[in-house]
């Protein structure tokens, strides 16, 4: 099952079609599928519902204007079907054609309502493609934590759907990942047998992922002049994407010929052109690293202006299946361009941060050696440029960067001799041995006493684990637990059932059972709670830090919200009220924080923290309102004007 087939559709009856991207396989499904619409009674109905699906999907690649406008045709239709499934298709196009990067956490929610509905049994063909465009949502907003664990045997998704532990876009997935550990011969020999497994009909889209991740690989290892007529070929195959003629005008201005860069850039470096489509971000990015070497002044600005909202943001190239750094280090070569030292040195920081965070070794090294850079021309800290370039040195050492490696060394040769780096700042400190921690912000895992991760292999077991968590270390009886894990059974009936999903999760936790059997979980009489003594759970740890009157406790809470407590349980009633909570001691926190940074002269951090909020609250005023400010603070004047045209739109929809 691969990106570009995601799955049968539920169609009229003898019907059996999927989902087409690329190449002639989608042009010949869309007739196929306009001629059966066009058999259909007028007026609204699943089957039309399910067959424009398909058409936007198959419209994506040549028209993304008309792959947007059906899409809403479907939702409209969706809405007024009013079953299940059919909402689940109009969640799927609006996943495939939305790409805004204001977006994301809502499409990451949807994602996971699509797999619910799936797991339901309404439209169960969808998981796969449920599974896809979670992936995708978490890869964007830069949750790779919440992105290993869907791709793991022990997730959520693959533990209510086996088959996806061996889809084809699980494989891209793994690829990735391999890439951003910085794996670059693994990730290769994988990508090359994803290529060779492809079929027929799975050959134009397998290549053309495959085009993207060996040229980020080729980059990781020194070698990525040999893509040009890789970039060539996939130009010449996707003509109606800008993204490719782009990267080859960012290739050949790498190697020094500036006057094809130059022809080839001029050619498509109107920001307006570029189609808003799944390769809209990366295009955008590698459009504005161009403007910064070789643009006018005037277009560093307008791009500038365009990515600066997203600086926190890692940038994936299609629908999340290869990659391209992060939108902060552009912004801080955009930054050097216009002569502004000091926003490219905060524009760096956050590149480095957002690269740590999310373990992509090799940009962390590069934004690394772009700090240090940076320090060193503007006559800034000697001694941080060479920590950070010992850092960049030794990471590329380690894992076989040679460009990066080279970089690194000469750049440390030119440093005075018995410099010193100041002193790295101390790790974090170890988990603590013999202490289950439990996370629900963002992603559901668990890691045992032991440090091993549990394979669940009973959904009750794991429902069960939650629950506990949930009622925060409160006593509650048995059968409440039972209730909510069998809700039409007699609770007489379930006292065995229920003593194994027990003791499942008592062995998750302690798998060797080095502990006593209360350890964790306490049975007091009838009742049974949580011991958040010796317990660790991520969401505990996040609302004692956002009680801190404390800018640094506050700064751990906003790093330790991951992302909604119990995402993967959109509809479950009894996770609602720690979900709240934890929605509202984000937003106050982050409030608190962003006044800080505003008054230290950080509008850039202020902005992203005010847009979190706002992706929680999207009526919360006050964050409306001073993001407004900080982005006209920051220069993003067309930003302030959107956001300010959207909140008017919002209003007069309200009054209306």
């Amino acid at each position: 099952m691969g990106p570009t087939s995601f799955a049968p559709g539920v169609m009229p009856p003898g019907a059996d079609y999927r989902f087409e991207l690329f190449g002639a396989q989608a042009h010949e499904h869309r007739v196929r599928c306009e001629e059966a619409l066009a058999a259909l009674d007028d007026g609204a109905s699943y089957e039309r519902v399910v067959l424009t699906a398909n058409i936007v999907a198959a419209l994506l690649d040549i028209d993304p204007g008309a792959a947007a406008a059906r899409a809403e045709e479907v939702r409209r239709m969706a809405e007024e079907v009013g079953t299940p499934a059919a909402r689940a298709y109009g969640l799927v196009v609006h996943g495939l054609t939305d790409h805004a990067p204001a977006t994301v956490a809502a499409r990451v929610d949807e994602a996971r309502r699509i797999l619910a509905t799936a797991y339901e049994g309404h439209a169960p063909e969808l998981a796969s493609v449920g599974h896809f465009l979670l992936l995708t949502g978490l890869l964007e907003h830069g949750k790779l934590r919440a992105l290993d664990i869907e791709m793991s045997p022990y997730g959520e998704s693959i533990t209510r759907f086996p088959h996806l532990e061996h889809a084809r876009h699980v494989a891209w997935f793994r690829c990735l990942r391999l890439i951003l550990d910085g794996r670059s011969a693994d990730a290769e020999r994988l990508a090359d047998a994803i290529l060779a497994s492809a079929d027929e009909n799975q050959r134009v889209a397998s290549r053309s992922v495959w085009a993207a991740q060996i040229g980020t690989i080729r980059w990781m290892q020194g070698r990525i002049l040999e893509m040009e007529p890789t970039f060539l070929a996939a130009r010449q195959a996707h003509p109606k994407q800008q993204l490719w003629a782009v990267a080859l005008a960012w290739l050949w201005q790498l190697q020094g010929r500036e006057a094809a860069a130059r022809a080839l850039y001029v050619e498509c470096s109107d920001f307006a052109t570029i189609p808003r489509d799944h390769n809209f971000l990366v295009t955008a990015t590698i459009l504005a690293q161009l403007a910064a070497k070789i643009g006018t002044r005037a277009q560093a600005e307008a791009l500038r202006d365009a990515l600066l909202p997203y600086a926190s943001q890692l940038v994936s190239a299609g629908f999340g299946l290869a990659f391209w750094g992060t939108i902060a280090r552009t912004l801080g070569m955009l930054a050097i361009r216009l002569g502004r030292p000091d926003e490219a040195r905060s524009l760096f920081g956050t590149a480095i941060e957002v690269c740590a965070r999310s373990g992509a070794q090799a940009w962390l090294a590069e934004a690394q050696l772009e700090l240090a850079d940076l320090e060193l021309t503007v006559g800034g800290d000697p001694a941080e440029a060479a920590a950070l370039a010992r850092q960049a040195e030794a990471t590329a050492l380690a894992l076989d960067f040679p460009e990066l490696l080279a970089r690194a060394e000469a750049m440390l040769a030119g440093l005075p001799r018995g410099m010193e780096a100041p002193r790295a700042r101390p790790d974090a400190p170890a988990e603590e041995r013999g202490r289950p921690r439990i996370s629900v912000l963002g992603a559901f895992d668990v890691v045992a006493a032991d440090g091993s991760r549990p394979r669940w292999t009973s959904r009750k077991a794991r429902a069960l684990l939650k629950l506990l968590v949930a009622r925060r270390g409160v006593s509650a009886s048995r059968e409440e637990f039972m209730h909510e894990l069998w809700p039409d059974v007699d609770p007489d009936a379930l006292a065995n059932r229920f003593s194994v999903a027990l003791s499942t999760v008592r062995r998750a936790l302690d798998p060797r059972r080095a502990f006593l059997t209360d350890a964790f979980i306490i049975a007091t009489g009838p009742g049974l709670h949580l011991d958040l003594a010796t317990v660790g759970v991520d969401v505990e740890e996040f609302l004692a830090e956002a009680q801190a009157d404390d800018v640094d406790a506050l700064r751990r809470a906003v790093r330790l919200y991951a992302g909604d407590a119990f995402a993967e349980e959109p509809y479950a009633d009894w996770a609602e009220p720690l979900r709240q909570r934890a929605q509202t001691a984000f937003c106050v926190a982050a409030h608190a924080l962003a006044r800080h940074e505003v008054r230290a002269g950080q509008p850039l951090v202020a902005s992203e923290l005010y847009r979190r909020i706002l992706d929680i609250e999207p009526d919360d005023r006050r964050a409306h309102d001073q993001l407004l400010v900080t982005l006209t603070a920051l220069g993003a004047t067309s930003q302030a004007r959107s956001l300010l045209l959207r909140q008017q739109l919002i209003e007069e929809e309200l009054i209306s």
